[in-house]
């Protein structure tokens, strides 16, 4: 069985997000006290880094010393900004590395072109196309950077997007600067149905499956480039977003340390290595709370 303790929350009135170090040890002391197995823990000290005497590395000892199996998280700030989380001895410590299994998902244009993106809940029938550069409120610049990348109220930014122009339709917003689930939380506030993510030129060449609240799909530059073109071309452009589906992915090397992954050495005793192991942790389905207000 899994047993949940809760250990982060978010402040009702900064917003700020926050895990407690009382809170992580009394959990860990509770968990040990209703005989689990297994601790898995992916909370760490900022910065990297720790001692062997930190509140929450001695209630790890307890734990081991009790047979309990401890497994923490190295950390996410590699490559070099800051060295790995969780040093004990008595506790395995995982870094992320990658894996090619992948969710895909389809863009379905209306003139007969499908390409294929990361997605992990493409599910729009077809629906007016429209680019974010064409969704602008009244007084918006169409070239404002801000407003291709579909920046709104997930990024605290007053809106830029018109619901007169969005509502109901697929918006394809560029990849930059916010991140992946603001663009698509940003659409869904201004009436989109679905939202096509497209790299451009300059930018990050991956494609990424994250946890939209609204059907995504993520699409190179390449293939964003032939969405725009298509709706340049047609007027009433439409797309769907559908087929959904796992795969195993032969572009992405597996199994990689995955570059946002914390490395070595220990801080606390460079003779003691750090992390143990690395396991899948790119990619990965997880579940979340509907209610965002009150969890990490």
């Amino acid at each position: 069985r899994i047993a949940a303790y809760k250990v982060c929350w978010t402040d009702g009135v900064t917003g700020a997000n926050g895990c407690a170090t009382s809170n992580s040890v009394a959990a860990i002391e509770q968990a040990v006290k209703d005989g689990v197995n297994v601790i898995n823990f992916s909370i760490g000290p900022g910065g990297g880094g720790g001692a062997f005497n930190e509140p929450t590395e001695v209630a790890f000892l307890g734990a081991a010393a009790a047979g309990v199996f401890v497994a923490a998280s190295a950390g996410n700030s590699g490559p070099s900004t800051a060295p790995v989380a969780h040093i004990s001895p008595w506790l395995t410590t995982v870094g992320n590395s990658t894996h090619n299994r992948t969710y895909a998902g389809d863009v379905a244009l209306g003139n007969g072109v499908t390409v294929t993106g990361a997605s992990g809940n493409a599910n729009t029938p077809s629906a007016p196309l429209i680019l974010a550069k064409d969704a602008g409120l009244a007084g918006v610049d169409p070239a404002d950077i801000k407003l291709n990348q579909c920046f709104g109220p997930a990024d605290t930014v007053a809106p830029l997007l018109d619901p007169a122009k969005v509502t109901g339709k697929i918006l394809v917003c560029d990849r930059g600067s916010n991140v992946l689930v603001n663009k698509s939380a940003n659409g869904k506030t201004a009436g989109a149905v679905g939202v096509i993510i497209a790299n451009v030129p300059g930018g990050a060449t991956t494609i990424l499956n994250q946890a939209h609240t609204i059907s995504t799909v993520h699409i190179t530059m390449e293939d964003g480039q032939k969405v725009k073109d298509y709706y340049a071309a047609t007027p009433g452009a439409t797309a769907a977003l559908n087929n959904l589906r796992g795969i195993v992915d032969p572009n992405i090397v597996a199994p990689q340390m995955n570059s946002s992954s914390s490395r070595g050495p220990n801080v606390a005793n460079a003779n003691i290595m750090k992390p143990d192991v690395t396991a899948p942790g790119t990619d990965i389905l997880a579940a979340v709370s509907a209610d965002l207000t009150h969890v990490q």
